[in-house]
């Protein structure tokens, strides 16, 4: 059998349609309840390809590509190569990724965990690597919160801190309106403000779409301002 020289991903962009910020955890990261869901569109598309020098490339293109696209060592799908790398102890192989920016940049729409999760997929079935699902599912969690729902994929209630996931089933074909800021906000800064705010929780509750009443209840969204009061629950142990 022939190894693939060549892969090409797609990775798909998430809405998260509630969201309940419960407090900042010991490890840093804050403590949520969400609902969440993939779309269609917008989406990135990756290739990863074999090349004759070791470690990892990535070269940045399509509308979407932006200043705030970090490239090198801290972009997060080149991290996730070289996660998968290590873990096979194929540090000697080399990879250059091609990553076709469409997801729009800072939109909540989790672009860049969507291309780490398309890359984890990528390069294990590129370099034929024996690295089970759980293996790749533990990578996912270590690069970032929503790495691991990108990497499944699907509707899913996600807790923790976007780690543990429980799916959700919901109709196929259910349209969605995506409107974008004409500004981006980095996920870090958002849930810095938040802090800062003294940990506000929505009080305004938005009804679902008529196809998910019987399967989920009101939504939230513990970071908009419109509704917060600044009571909170205690943060988790």
């Amino acid at each position: 059998m022939i190894r693939p020289t060549r892969v090409r991903a797609t990775a798909f962009s998430k809405v998260t349609l509630s969201l309940r910020v419960l407090g900042v955890r010991p490890d840093g990261y804050h403590e949520i309840d969400a609902l969440a869901t993939s779309i269609g569109q917008p989406q990135d598309s990756l290739e990863a390809q074999v090349v004759s020098e070791p470690g990892v490339r990535i070269e940045l293109a399509g509308e979407e590509r932006s200043d705030a696209i970090p490239d090198g060592d801290e972009n997060l799908a080149a991290r996730a190569a070289d996660r998968v790398l290590m873990r096979a102890g194929r540090q000697a192989l080399g990879v250059q990724l091609t990553l076709r920016k469409r997801i729009p940049v800072g939109g909540g729409l989790g672009g860049g965990s969507a291309d780490a999760a398309a890359t984890l997929l990528a390069v294990r079935h590129l370099l034929e690597l024996d690295l089970s699902d759980e293996i790749l599912f533990e990578l996912a969690a270590e690069l970032g919160s929503d790495v691991p729902f990108c990497m499944r994929g699907g509707a899913a209630r996600m807790q923790g801190r976007g780690e543990i996931l429980d799916t959700v089933k919901v109709p196929l074909g259910l349209p969605f309106l995506v409107v974008m800021a004409p500004f981006g906000l980095a996920t870090q800064d958002v849930y810095r403000m938040w802090d800062e705010m003294g940990g506000p929780e929505s009080a305004r509750s938005v009804p679902p779409p008529r196809a998910l009443s019987r399967i989920v209840g009101p939504l939230y969204n513990d970071l908009e301002l419109r509704g917060a009061r600044r009571r909170r629950r205690p943060a988790p142990a």
